[in-house]
């Protein structure tokens, strides 16, 4: 994959294969990455409805950005993977950790928690080419925003 200045390619899929693991990756399982994509809906103790994930172009869940329309489940994976194993910027805190990174014209977040990070938490897209957030008022562009990875807390690797 190539970083936002090696490509300026709107919002391309990514183009480098990360598929092995590594040791130092979360725990992804099957149930994540269909989280991430399509999303999963959970009940409060409260019984209100939270939505987790589904970051999917067009899946239009309130509030939830979406990956440009242009990649794919695998792009997602794919992306999620190289941001995770070489952040822009990473941030630490406790028993978490954060991964930004620009891939292909779009910032990528990435969380895990726990013992050595292994559990994942979560894959969002937060701006660039093809990156909407659903708002009450319809979809808004999100455009590439580099600043995130120079905010207080967060680290150049």
């Amino acid at each position: 994959m190539k970083t936002e200045a090696e490509n300026s390619g709107g919002g391309k899929p990514p183009t480098h294969s990360v598929k092995q693991n590594s040791a130092d990756d979360p725990d992804w399982s099957e149930d994540d990455w269909r989280k991430v994509w399509d999303g999963k809906i959970a009940v409060s103790s409260r019984g209100r409805a939270i939505l987790h994930g589904g970051h999917r172009a067009g899946k239009g869940w309130p509030g939830k950005s979406e990956f440009p329309a242009s990649w794919t489940r695998s792009d997602m994976i794919e992306a999620t993977k190289l941001t995770w194993r070489r952040p822009d910027a990473f941030r630490m805190s406790g028993d978490r950790r954060a991964a930004r990174r620009v891939v292909n014209c779009v910032m990528v977040e990435v969380q895990a928690y726990g013992p050595r990070f292994r559990i994942f938490r979560e894959s969002v897209p937060l701006s660039g080419e093809g990156v909407f957030k659903n708002t009450p008022d319809g979809k808004i562009r999100l455009t590439l925003n580099k600043g995130v990875l120079d905010e207080e807390g967060w680290d150049r690797g």
